[in-house]
């Protein structure tokens, strides 16, 4: 029963098929410990060789078995059989415990009832190694609560994409409704799903989101990734100059690849005109080395250094900026240190000199 063996493999494979969003979302809402700074019990490479001598696919086979087969109780008293056997070095039952919780989301939904997350979820794990950096607080060598929620959220993802697939044939305004109201997982689920919509739908979800007078990041989210799918840098630019949240950044950081440097330099020009500051200081944000030889992007950004509002990110862009003509402009609006902008400037090539560093 080595670590590294199919069984754990098996339970390892949901790991690469959740989007990158529920990653985050397991890492930061998942531990269920006792005292999250205690110190450690164990060394990683003792617990590992204590793994590796405990015979543990067949105790994760019988766990299977009973979870496919949906018999909840026998599975909950085998689950505690396992928690509490003595014969078994602690890190075994950690071992068996955390990749039977992270072997649940490859099943159907549904097939374990909400018992067996809940105990899974309460399980605190027995073995704790030095964590890398401070070697004096412990860190669980199998996070089983972990384990357990990242399957519960593969489990309401896949509810979700599947019920917004059957939203989507009842019409946009459903499943954008469905939409709002729904988890991070589930959203993610259901955006996902987009991907299976026809153009027409895909279009018509993302026309809703953008009707929408609330301005809500979701509504941004919905937009943006309608536009991807359906390669419309109009409705990506409506969905920037009208995004609010998270969302809006990460449709900025998905504008290049719709739109080209002249379209990024009119949204730009657009942004600073219509939307709030946060828009526009955002696509100046964006690396420079992607419009550095636009001379249009820089003729903006030196036209907006005065902007009380914008200014500020405007010169941090052209700080960034390696064109040794920029840097002489630059240089020269610092000597005016009794100006905003002078100042501004000062700032900007301070920072980046330190940033250089």
């Amino acid at each position: 029963g080595l670590p590294h063996s199919e069984d754990y493999h098996r339970g390892m494979r949901l790991r690469k098929h959740l989007p990158l969003t529920l990653l985050a979302l397991l890492v930061a809402g998942s531990s269920v410990l006792a005292d999250p700074m205690a110190p450690p019990n164990d060394t990683r490479a003792r617990a590992m060789q204590s793994i590796s001598q405990a015979d543990t696919t067949p105790r994760l086979e019988e766990l299977y078995r009973l979870a496919r087969a949906g018999d909840d109780t026998a599975l909950l008293l085998q689950l505690e059989s396992q928690s509490s056997r003595e014969d078994l070095p602690a890190a075994a039952r950690d071992y068996i415990l955390y990749t039977f919780a992270i072997s649940l989301g490859d099943l159907e939904a549904g097939s374990v009832g909400p018992a067996v997350f809940q105990y899974l979820e309460s399980n605190s794990p027995r073995v704790r190694v030095p964590h890398p950096d401070h070697p004096r607080v412990g860190v669980p060598l199998f996070n089983i609560p972990a384990a357990a929620s990242g399957s519960r959220i593969r489990w309401h993802y896949d509810e979700a994409r599947a019920s917004g697939q059957r939203l989507m044939a009842l019409g946009s305004t459903q499943w954008l409704t469905a939409y709002l109201v729904e988890s991070p997982a589930g959203r993610q689920g259901m955006l996902d799903g987009l991907a299976n919509a026809t153009a027409t739908q895909t279009r018509q979800v993302g026309e809703r989101a953008l009707a929408g007078t609330d301005k809500r990041s979701e509504r941004t989210e919905v937009a943006a990734r309608s536009a991807l799918l359906l390669q419309d840098p109009d409705m990506l630019r409506s969905a920037i100059l009208s995004g609010r949240g998270p969302a809006l950044t990460a449709a900025i950081r998905d504008m290049h690849d719709l739109l080209t440097p002249h379209e990024v330099v009119s949204l730009a020009a657009a942004a600073i005109a219509a939307s709030p500051p946060a828009t526009a200081a955002l696509i100046f944000a964006e690396p420079a080395e992607r419009l550095a030889g636009e001379v249009e992007m820089t003729e903006l950004l030196f036209s907006t250094l005065p902007d009380p509002e914008r200014g500020g990110a405007a010169a941090m862009a052209l700080a960034r900026n390696p064109n040794p003509e920029v840097r002489a402009r630059l240089l020269t609006l610092a000597d005016d240190g009794d100006s905003l902008t002078g100042r501004r400037v000062q700032l900007a090539l301070g920072l980046q000199a330190s940033a250089e560093t």
